[in-house]
């Protein structure tokens, strides 16, 4: 798993850089929130391809455990319960890859009303003067701010979620590869052991 930056900064900072200088940069402030979201709509999508990977997945060994037991029940084979054991590597996989598609904490696009409900937020500064309106938009620098410093750790849920279920989808498709190797080599096997009675 990879490792998430931590912030290097505190509300407390952010609170003393607002009330120490000329107010937030507020420009930077805005392509923050533009980065932010980009980050969000990537986490969304990474995780939209590893649900469509899984659950694709979890489709092939579904229909394959359905046809290993109809194939044991039609009394074909030789070996059955050798079938039956080769059955227990995608019925692990199924389990693994049921639990990539459980929910998961992610970061969601926009914030709730308690991260802009705030008496200085909501005073209005600007009284005709150029001063003014510039502290509004350092008013609202100041919340944008704050309201990046909360979305850090909601970005990393999401990001920690993804590499959790990426691991554990690596770990289903290894699953899977030897899953059909053992059936393969059961079906083969079992061809032996057929073409063997038609000599008889």
């Amino acid at each position: 798993m990879t490792e998430y930056n931590k912030l290097e900064i505190t509300l407390e900072d952010i609170d003393k850089i607002y009330a120490a200088s000329n107010g937030i940069n507020v420009p930077l402030i805005h392509e923050a929130v533009r980065q932010v979201e980009l980050k969000i709509q990537n986490e969304d999508a990474r995780k939209e391809r590893i649900d469509i990977r899984a659950y694709n997945a979890l489709k092939i060994l579904l229909s394959a455990i359905g046809i290993i037991f109809v194939a044991i029940g039609s009394g074909y084979f030789r070996y059955p319960f050798i079938l039956a054991l080769a059955s227990i590597l995608p019925v692990i996989s199924v389990i693994s890859l049921i639990k990539i598609l459980k929910h998961q904490p992610y970061a969601a696009l926009g914030t709730s009303p308690h991260n802009w409900l705030n008496k200085v937020y909501l005073k209005n500064y600007e009284d005709g003067t150029k001063e003014s309106k510039d502290y509004n938009e350092h008013v609202l620098g100041l919340a944008l701010a704050r309201i990046l410093y909360a979305q850090e750790y909601t970005l990393k849920a999401s990001h920690n979620s993804n590499e959790r279920r990426l691991k554990l989808l690596n770990k289903a498709f290894k699953q899977i590869q030897y899953s059909f190797m053992s059936i393969i080599l059961v079906l083969i096997i079992e061809s032996t052991n057929f073409h063997h009675f038609l000599e008889l």
